[in-house]
Protein backbone atom coordinates (compact mmCIF):
# COMPACT_ATOMS: atom_id res chain seq x y z
CA UNK A 1 0.00 0.00 0.00
CA UNK A 2 2.70 2.50 0.95
CA UNK A 3 5.93 3.14 -0.86
CA UNK A 4 8.09 5.92 0.57
CA UNK A 5 5.10 7.72 2.14
CA UNK A 6 3.04 7.46 -1.06
CA UNK A 7 -0.31 5.70 -1.02
CA UNK A 8 -0.53 3.23 -3.92
CA UNK A 9 -4.01 2.67 -5.38
CA UNK A 10 -4.87 -0.29 -7.57
CA UNK A 11 -7.09 1.18 -10.31
CA UNK A 12 -8.48 -2.27 -11.14
CA UNK A 13 -10.12 -2.54 -7.70
CA UNK A 14 -13.12 -0.56 -6.40
CA UNK A 15 -12.27 2.81 -4.88
CA UNK A 16 -13.98 1.90 -1.58
CA UNK A 17 -11.90 -1.27 -1.36
CA UNK A 18 -8.65 0.70 -1.72
CA UNK A 19 -9.72 3.15 0.98
CA UNK A 20 -10.68 0.34 3.35
CA UNK A 21 -7.29 -1.33 2.84
CA UNK A 22 -5.55 1.95 3.58
CA UNK A 23 -7.52 2.43 6.81
CA UNK A 24 -6.86 -1.15 7.92
CA UNK A 25 -3.15 -0.77 7.22
CA UNK A 26 -2.99 2.44 9.27
CA UNK A 27 -4.86 0.81 12.18
CA UNK A 28 -2.40 -2.07 12.14
CA UNK A 29 0.65 0.21 11.86
CA UNK A 30 -0.54 2.21 14.89
CA UNK A 31 -1.10 -0.95 16.95
CA UNK A 32 -4.87 -0.54 17.21
CA UNK A 33 -5.45 -3.92 15.54
CA UNK A 34 -2.99 -6.79 15.22
CA UNK A 35 -1.95 -8.64 12.08
CA UNK A 36 -4.48 -11.41 12.67
CA UNK A 37 -7.37 -8.95 12.87
CA UNK A 38 -6.01 -7.26 9.75
CA UNK A 39 -5.94 -10.56 7.87
CA UNK A 40 -9.48 -11.41 8.98
CA UNK A 41 -10.76 -7.98 7.96
CA UNK A 42 -9.08 -8.16 4.54
CA UNK A 43 -10.55 -11.62 3.97
CA UNK A 44 -14.06 -10.36 4.82
CA UNK A 45 -13.54 -7.29 2.65
CA UNK A 46 -12.46 -9.41 -0.31
CA UNK A 47 -15.56 -11.60 0.14
CA UNK A 48 -17.75 -8.47 0.18
CA UNK A 49 -16.36 -7.38 -3.18
CA UNK A 50 -16.47 -10.94 -4.60
CA UNK A 51 -12.69 -11.10 -4.97
CA UNK A 52 -10.76 -14.37 -4.63
CA UNK A 53 -9.81 -15.23 -1.06
CA UNK A 54 -7.28 -17.56 0.53
CA UNK A 55 -8.43 -19.97 3.22
CA UNK A 56 -6.31 -20.77 6.28
CA UNK A 57 -4.69 -23.70 4.50
CA UNK A 58 -3.36 -21.49 1.70
CA UNK A 59 -5.67 -22.93 -0.95
CA UNK A 60 -7.45 -20.50 -3.25
CA UNK A 61 -11.17 -20.30 -2.53
CA UNK A 62 -13.12 -20.45 -5.78
CA UNK A 63 -16.41 -19.61 -4.07
CA UNK A 64 -15.88 -16.28 -2.27
CA UNK A 65 -19.47 -16.20 -0.99
CA UNK A 66 -18.73 -18.91 1.64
Amino acid sequence: MHKDNIFVVDPTLPHDYNIALYVLEELCAKGIIDIFELAEAVNLLRKKYDLPTINIYGKKDNNPSN
